[in-house]
């Protein structure tokens, strides 16, 4: 790859320490918008959120599977399935920030996009779990075993167990660890355990076949109100504050290796924008048909709102994108 008649960026775009660098990006972005959220925010959506939630998941998934195999028959399956995968999780930050700005954030519709959006991404880190494990796993030769599907099940039922498991032992051990680093009343304490915290969680998503940010995501779940109290007490700020030096770093140099793998030549062909704009047109379309999950107060509730309140695509998207740029199939890239 040649930029401006020079060589070297080739070089910096397989240096390992870069990729190595951008990987902790991801992590930490990951742990940031799970900070975000709250278990007691899953728990408290609602069933018009949820099912909001489940439909935002199915039927990008189900759309963007059948836009790839229809247009590109010959690319492998695992390619289609990927690509589903990809357009399954809405951007809770896009999507709060906008609401935040209409002021609609408490309204009926805004607790509807959030807490659906928060379900929709633990889903679709659930469905990018199972669909890179498999591939990463078995794709040279999955097709040809009598127990694909049983194996398949199995990796998205480990998925599950593991945020499940992980967060429930997160949050009874968290707090007691939390308290005792409070009472040692040394400043910065209380962000190196959060850290800890969010390192050992993507550790362990790892071990247990995992992507990393599995756990980062599971790691800034835990961290309920209870553990904000105890930081603005100890550490004057919260967390997310704290730990925006960091992502301010790292952060960036995720989004500038992800570019760095992206060929302007191969954009620019007629085979790469007729799936982009037919994956576009499926990712917005299958999240609009989400709205069909409003089952409730469905004459007070407007559907559309929801609906375009759903179809923000940004963090999460990409680092589906980072992750399937380094996955193979028979020994060759995506």
């Amino acid at each position: 790859m040649v930029y401006l008649g020079l060589g070297f960026f080739e070089q910096i775009r397989n240096d390992p320490s870069l990729a190595t660098l951008a990987e902790l990006g991801a992590i930490i972005l990951m742990f940031e918008v799970g900070v975000e959220s709250t278990v007691r925010k899953l728990l408290e959506v609602g069933w018009n959120a949820m099912t909001v939630a489940i439909l935002g998941v199915l039927f990008p998934f189900l759309l963007g599977f059948a836009v790839t195999r229809l247009f590109f028959p010959h690319l492998s399956i695992w390619v289609d399935i990927f690509l589903g995968a990809t357009l399954c999780a809405t951007s809770v930050g896009i999507s709060a920030r906008v609401l935040k700005d209409l002021g609609k954030i408490q309204s009926s519709e805004g607790r509807t996009i959030l807490g659906a959006a928060v379900v929709d991404d633990v889903l679709g880190l659930i469905v990018l779990a199972g669909v890179v494990a498999v591939i990463g796993s078995t794709a040279s030769s999955v097709l040809e075993e009598s127990g694909v599907g049983a194996r398949i099940l199995f990796i998205f039922f480990k998925a599950f167990a593991f945020l499940a498991v992980g967060i429930f032992l997160g949050m009874i051990l968290s707090k007691p660890l939390y308290r005792w680093a409070a009472k040692l009343r040394s400043s910065g304490m209380l962000l190196t355990l959060s850290l800890t915290f969010c390192f050992a969680f993507a550790f362990l998503a790892q071990k247990f076949g995992l992507a990393p940010i599995i756990g980062a995501f599971a790691a800034g779940l835990i961290l309920e109100p209870e553990h904000s109290r105890i930081f603005r007490e100890q550490e004057k700020e919260p967390l997310e504050r704290l730990i925006l030096p960091l992502s301010t770093v790292f952060v960036p140099i995720f989004f500038f290796h992800i570019g760095m793998q992206v060929s302007i030549g191969a954009l620019l062909t007629v085979d790469t924008l007729t799936l982009g704009l037919a994956l576009s047109v499926a990712a917005i379309a299958g999240k609009l048909a989400c709205s069909a999950g409003i089952i409730l107060n469905r004459g007070s509730i407007d559907r559309w709102a929801i609906a375009f309140g759903m179809v923000p695509r940004g963090e999460v998207g990409l680092i589906f994108a980072g992750m399937g740029a380094n996955l193979k199939i028979g020994g060759h890239r995506f």
